[in-house]
């Protein structure tokens, strides 16, 4: 979680998440906030557990959290609460090596690789 205490410090500070603390890295994450995985080939994906508004705060983004909240309870009835949890926290990942994508900012981006030292990249908003 090296890059987003650095990266995003400013945002972080700016609201009250569940994140907040790791601004400019004054904190280690606690125990257990997240996972990663990693494949040979380069894919990947990021979890931080129950970072389901980003950096926002619950106060600031009611409307979101009432919605997560109800299609929440339904998952957990639908699929468990063990694999509901992944819907309610904030994923990052790539599939190597032309797509990223990030849930809780609802980005998705396609990377193309135009030379050995020229990427272009397609961000979308959803």
């Amino acid at each position: 979680l090296y890059h987003v205490g650095w990266t995003h410090a400013s945002s972080l500070r700016s609201g009250e998440s569940v994140f907040s603390s790791l601004a400019g890295n004054a904190v280690l994450p606690p125990e257990g906030a997240g996972l990663q995985v990693t494949s040979k080939y380069g894919s990947g994906m990021g979890v931080l557990w129950d970072g389901y508004a980003g950096v926002q705060s619950a106060e600031l983004v009611p409307e979101l959290m009432a919605f997560g909240g109800a299609k929440q309870e339904r998952l957990n009835e639908e699929i468990g609460e063990v694999r509901a949890r992944i819907y309610r926290s904030h994923l990052n990942g790539s599939v190597f090596p032309n797509n990223s994508f990030l849930t809780c900012s609802g980005v998705f981006k396609v990377w193309n690789p135009i030379d050995a030292n020229t990427t272009e990249v397609w961000t979308y908003a959803m």
